[in-house]
């Protein structure tokens, strides 16, 4: 498979995965409606390549690595190391598969224990993870626009690039339970 043609099925699959038109990526990264089109019309004999720049302002706007986005394996070589690092995984995760976000333990309407909760012991996992569930659940209501979630999302990423801290390093005063 040629790299154009990885290109323009990744990039069509992030679009569709995040349930957007190519009118409303190009809203968002700037990549105009035709160039987008052209892209994901790449086989190997036609469609267009990608500048670096259009690459990057469209996984950027999709919320998916550029590396990814231009063919790179998508498993998970290295742990993490940073709490960014970390947060753009969980991050992905809830994009990828029916998730909710909670900062607590929490019981679905019928009063049975929800399934599948992680426990964070880490005081700046449980903050991030209580801020991103309220404004994740002002985006999921439509308060909040697409934008303005993302622009919420790099502000924490920037905020907590920072190396993670080992668990023998935390002490169980500086947990928030």
């Amino acid at each position: 498979m040629s790299e154009s043609t990885l290109f323009a099925q990744r990039l069509k699959q992030a679009r569709t995965d995040k349930k957007m038109k190519q009118s409303e990526l190009s809203e968002i990264s700037g990549v105009s409606i035709a160039t987008i089109s052209a892209y994901e019309s790449a086989d190997g004999t036609k469609g267009k390549n990608p500048s670096l720049e259009n690459a990057r302002s469209l996984a950027k706007a999709l919320g998916i690595s550029l590396d990814w986005l231009c063919g790179m394996p998508d498993n998970i070589s290295e742990k993490p190391a940073t709490y960014s690092e970390l947060f753009k995984f969980l991050v992905y995760i809830s994009n990828s598969a029916y998730t909710q976000v909670y900062s607590a333990d929490r019981s679905n309407e019928y009063g049975e224990l929800l399934v599948g909760i992680i426990e964070f012991r880490d005081t700046n996992i449980y903050n991030f993870i209580s801020k991103w569930e309220k404004i994740k659940r002002l985006y999921d209501q439509g308060d909040i626009d697409r934008e303005l979630y993302s622009l919420w999302l790099e502000k924490q990423y920037k905020d907590y690039n920072y190396e993670i801290a080992k668990w023998h390093e935390i002490r169980d005063g500086d947990l928030p339970f």
